[in-house]
């Protein structure tokens, strides 16, 4: 494509031919007449070079004035024909405080120091906790979504460069699981539940069946409470996890242990799914921690922060991470990344690598003789 300098007919009648800046003028990709006026001729033929390579290489990008709340409006449009609803809240609500703390306004005028100044600001604020503050993965979850959504601006040719993200190193912990003693008891205590209230079966036997279900599958919480009975098989011991259900985005067919089947039979309803719970997401967190006060887990927490009943119970995730956990050593690494479904295997190596590390670095370890030797006589 050509570009083409000119001088505009009207300023050149006012001002006269020397004294009238030149311009340069073009066809952007989209077939869209654009022009700006640059100063003397020989800076405006320089100017129209370099938009030319700019269109002949495919790198031209025009001077958007689209407003960042503009822009999220059509990429949330954008991620709802792409993925699943929880990543698409998740996202959402990311770029929603980010446009809260920095008010970005054009999505032209974002930089590096435009990020920068939003983890400022967002490492300050408070975070669930009373006495804690945001935590670092929280921060660094949020600035993933936005990094998404600025490379999509870019595509969309309201943004000339993507800024530089830095992340913020996250504290190596250690892996929270439920232990297989704290299971025992928390498997006894089940009985005290009294939601949800089913005319089949006692809210004991629901509970034990979901918490032996979570700890010998890997699945997620929102995958076991999504479940329904057309996508299970007791006669032939398997469950599937549909594709609008879980993170991978594909259908997976799971192998169910005997054990597990055994406590599904006792909870046979004519209901769709397998774990109907009538009530909000939120009572089932509250019912499960009322099962642990019952069978007496009172977890440590080294947190600095205002420490409430939540800081010592087990989260729902805690069973997965015991799934893996407890299996590292008796699956291959393959075999653990298929039943957790994990895209990458680096993400399943995460779950296994302190268990299996922990325990090899122990064994090897070197021990002292500690058996006295008579002193001679």
């Amino acid at each position: 494509m050509k570009a083409w300098v000119f001088q505009d007919t009207r300023q050149k009648q006012k001002l006269g031919e020397t004294k009238c800046p030149w311009s340069v003028g073009w066809f952007d990709p989209d077939g869209k007449k654009k022009s700006k006026t640059i100063g003397c001729q020989s800076l405006a033929q320089k100017f129209a070079r370099k938009i030319e390579g700019q269109l002949a290489a495919g790198t031209y990008q025009g001077e958007s004035r689209k407003q960042w709340k503009q822009f999220q409006d059509e990429y949330d449009a954008d991620l709802g024909a792409r993925v699943d609803p929880e990543t698409r809240r998740v996202a959402v609500d990311s770029l929603t405080k980010f446009a809260s703390l920095v008010k970005p306004g054009r999505v032209d005028r974002i930089r590096t120091k435009t990020i920068d100044q939003f983890v400022t600001l967002r490492r300050a604020e408070r975070g669930r906790v009373p006495g804690s503050t945001v935590s670092v993965a929280t921060i660094n979850k949020e600035l993933r979504h936005l990094k998404a959504a600025l490379r999509k601006a870019r595509e969309w040719g309201y943004l000339p460069v993507v800024p530089t993200f830095h992340m913020i190193r996250e504290p190596k912990k250690l892996a929270l699981y439920v232990t297989p003693e704290h299971f025992a008891a928390i498997y006894q205590a089940c009985d005290v539940a009294t939601l949800p209230a089913a005319g089949n079966y006692s809210a004991g036997d629901f509970w034990r069946a979901l918490l032996m279900f979570g700890y010998m599958t890997g699945w997620r919480i929102s995958e076991i409470l999504s479940l329904t009975w057309d996508d299970v098989s007791l006669d032939h011991g398997y469950a599937i996890t549909r594709h609008d259900d879980n993170k991978g985005g594909r259908d997976e067919r799971v192998p169910l242990h005997t054990v597990v089947v055994e406590h599904l039979r006792k909870i046979v309803d004519f209901a769709p799914l397998v774990f109907p719970w009538p009530k909000d997401r939120r009572s089932v967190w509250e019912e499960f921690a009322r099962i642990q006060t019952a069978a007496g887990i009172d977890l440590p927490c080294s947190e600095k922060h205002e420490h409430t009943d939540a800081c010592h119970r087990y989260g729902f995730h805690d069973l997965r991470r015991a799934f893996a956990t407890m299996n590292a050593d008796r699956l291959t690494g393959d075999a653990l990344q298929a039943l957790m479904r994990h895209k990458s295997y680096s993400t399943t190596q995460r779950y296994i690598n302190i268990a299996r590390q922990l325990d090899q670095s122990a064994d090897a370890l070197f021990v002292p003789d500690l058996e006295l030797k008579k002193a001679p006589a």
